[in-house]
C-alpha cells in the first residue's frame, strides 16, 4: 500500500500463516515468514509484485524476523573460513590476538558449540548477540586482552515440519 493506506495490494494467496513482513532498503523487495502455524515457517523473498524471488535456506523450526540488515562479525585480523558439523555451525570464524591461529581459532569455535555454548569455556568468555537464529559469537581471553575469536553461528538439524509446499506468490 501506499504510505497513506491507499492502493492496497495483497501479495501472498496461499492457506500457509504470513506474518512479518520487512521491505527492502530499496523497497523493491519484501521478505516475510511463512509456514503451517505459529512454530515452524521459514523466510521467503518475493518482489514488490509479489513474485518469489527466493526461500532462505531451511533451519528447524521457526525463521522469522527477516531483516535487511548484515549481522556484522567484529573486525578481526584474519578470516579462517567456516566450520560447518552435524548439528551445529560456524560461520565466518575469525582470529585475532598474538599467538592466535585459524586452527586454534577453528578449534575454539566447535568446543564452544560442542559444548552447548556456555557464557565460559576454558577461562575463555563468550559475548552472544543474537539476530533471530544467527547469533554473532566473540570469544576472549583476558590474558592480553587482544586474543579473541569471532564468528557467526547458527544451528543446524530438522527438528519441526516442514511446509508440505512453498507458498504461493501471485503472479
Amino acid at each position: 500500500m501506499d504510505a497513506d493506506g491507499s492502493e492496497r495490494t495483497q501479495l501472498t494467496r496461499n492457506a500457509a500463516h504470513d506474518e512479518g513482513p520487512a521491505w527492502s532498503p530499496n523497497g523493491r523487495m519484501l521478505a516475510y515468514t511463512s509456514g503451517p502455524d505459529d512454530e515452524h515457517g521459514d523466510v521467503y523473498v518475493i518482489t514488490a509484485a509479489g513474485r518469489l524471488v527466493r526461500r532462505l535456506p531451511f533451519f528447524a523450526g521457526l525463521d522469522e524476523s527477516p531483516d535487511w540488515r548484515a549481522v556484522r562479525v567484529p573486525r578481526s585480523a584474519r578470516r579462517c573460513g567456516d566450520e560447518v558439523e552435524v548439528g551445529r555451525g560456524a560461520h565466518d570464524v575469525r582470529a585475532k590476538g598474538a599467538g592466535l591461529g585459524c586452527r586454534e581459532s577453528s578449534t575454539l569455535a566447535r568446543r564452544w558449540a560442542a559444548a552447548g555454548r556456555p557464557r565460559r569455556i576454558s577461562g575463555i568468555a563468550a559475548q552472544v548477540i543474537d539476530f533471530g537464529g544467527t547469533r554473532r559469537v566473540v570469544l576472549s581471553r583476558r590474558t592480553d586482552g587482544r586474543r579473541r575469536v569471532a564468528f557467526l553461528y547458527q544451528a543446524s538439524g530438522r527438528r519441526g515440519p516442514r511446509p508440505a509446499h512453498p507458498p504461493r506468490p501471485r503472479g
